[in-house]
């Protein structure tokens, strides 16, 4: 098959929502985590609810004198991308794929530090970027993999799906989109030529 899509890619980590509340509020990681798996995480990743609002009410439950705003200043420069987070090798491979294939991105994402300039640069590297907020859908939820393949207009079979996260692989087999579970750059170069080559 040669007609195939990747959607997807991976970026080396980057600090992470729990972390974020945890530096922002000062208070341990274990605290940050536990507001952040009991809270509706879904409403803030599918953009029904702004960051601003999520920070006021997890705001209610911890003690700061600090407001909204200031938390959501101190959340977005936290959340700005440094050059040293993205794998600018795996970002050179995307790019030679690009020459043969589409490559899209589907990312959970909260609207906070989006247009920051290394990332516009990083959106253009795709054909799209598709991002939970903006879309109303997150992984692993089939709707975020339908939504894309709508919009795309894609079959399932005619993609390839990379991520670093086992539930969102699960999800796209049960679609029968090909997918890769991605551990290091030799190993994606190797799934997907194997993939390409049936």
């Amino acid at each position: 098959m040669v007609n195939y899509t990747c959607i997807g890619y991976n970026k080396k980590k980057t600090l992470r929502i729990p972390e974020s509340i945890s530096t922002i509020y000062g208070i341990s990681i274990e605290e940050a985590r536990k507001i952040w798996v009991t809270y509706d995480r879904r409403s803030l990743l599918t953009g029904a609810e702004t960051p601003k609002t999520f920070l006021r009410n997890i705001s209610r439950a911890i003690d700061t004198s600090k407001t909204p705003e200031t938390l959501y200043e101190e959340w977005t420069k936290l959340s700005l991308k440094e050059e040293n987070c993205i794998d600018w090798k795996l970002l050179d491979f995307i790019k030679n794929l690009r020459e043969k294939y589409k490559i899209y991105v589907m990312s959970n994402a909260v609207n906070i530090a989006q247009e920051d300039k290394l990332t516009r640069t990083i959106k253009s590297m795709f054909d799209k970027y598709f991002v939970s907020y903006e879309e109303g859908f997150r992984k692993p939820e089939k709707e975020a993999f339908l939504n894309v393949l709508k919009k795309i207009d894609c079959n399932p079979e005619n993609c390839i799906f990379v991520d670093d996260t086992l539930i969102n692989i699960n999800t796209a087999k049960e679609m029968k989109i090909n997918s890769i579970i991605y551990k290091s750059l030799e190993q994606l170069k190797k799934d997907i030529k194997e993939i390409v080559d049936k």
